[in-house]
């Protein structure tokens, strides 16, 4: 067993919602109604999916949310990232597009070891715009669309990831417990695979966490009592403890999922 007030982030392979909100006080629901910051509002919203990710310095985050507040509308759905296959032939894209890519890419293979900066940095600008404009960002953390397009998937093996087919995106090592923090090349596909998962998953969180417009839905595991609780706070930012449960000990944290995997 780890030592006492280790903290693990389990990774899930869920989808997690991020919120335009000063603090999760101004959210409430009366049973009827979703009130924010004192009044009542209908969310009426908009998804541009992997369209973020997939056209990068392409896609004009900030007249998009412009134009989306202009008509009223106060929520987006978007995916992190997705696997990409051929742009030129779809029709939402129809040209090579420069995406951006959570993680560095190397001679053609991505290197899940190392996150690219400007991906983050475009998010949390992302975040705040969307803050600006009293606009919901929910985000689908992990997938990447394995569905379909598994061939370009950074976790399938053939792009530098460990994944030997799509069915593996959804297994885990260890699901109670989180990866050690330094990677092993020793270690087995479940094991590297978790590993990949959660430190996006962390290093997703620290990109966002640290936004005054931003709330997690999330609930910690108590594996002494075996029980959950849904109190805890994520820090964020680039604090060594950034993920705050609401007891002693040790603590699994769990992204509440919004949806299955695929």
């Amino acid at each position: 067993m780890p030592s006492t007030g280790r903290q693990y982030l389990w990774a899930g392979i869920v989808l997690a919602a991020l919120g335009t909100v000063l603090t999760a006080g101004e959210w409430q629901c009366d049973g009827h109604w979703l009130w924010f910051r004192g009044q009542p509002i209908l969310l009426i919203g908009d998804s541009i999916t992997q369209g973020w990710m997939e056209l990068g310095t392409d896609f004009d985050q900030r007249a998009y949310l412009d134009a989306l507040a202009r008509r009223g509308i106060n929520v987006v759905l978007l995916w992190s990232y997705i696997g990409i296959v051929d742009q030129a032939s779809d029709a939402r894209v129809g040209y090579d597009a420069p995406e951006i890519w959570p993680w560095l890419r190397v001679n053609g293979k991505f290197d899940l070891t190392r996150f690219n900066a400007a991906y983050f940095d475009r998010l949390h600008e992302l975040i705040r715009l969307a803050a600006a404009n009293n606009i919901v960002v929910v985000i689908q953390v992990h997938d990447g669309w394995t569905k379909t397009t598994f061939a370009g998937h950074p976790f399938n093996v053939a792009n530098g990831g460990p994944l030997t087919d799509k069915a593996q995106f959804v297994e885990l090592s260890d699901d109670e417990h989180e990866m050690p923090p330094v990677f092993d090349p020793a270690w087995t596909r479940l094991q590297k695979h978790q590993f990949y998962l959660e430190r996006f998953c962390e290093r997703f969180l620290q990109a966002t966490a640290d936004t005054p417009d931003v709330t997690f839905r999330l609930r910690w595991y108590d594996p002494r009592r075996g029980q959950f609780h849904d109190a805890g706070r994520i820090r964020g930012g680039s604090e060594a403890q950034p993920f705050v449960p609401p007891f002693p000990g040790d603590a699994v944290l769990h992204l509440k999922a919004l949806g299955s995997a695929p």
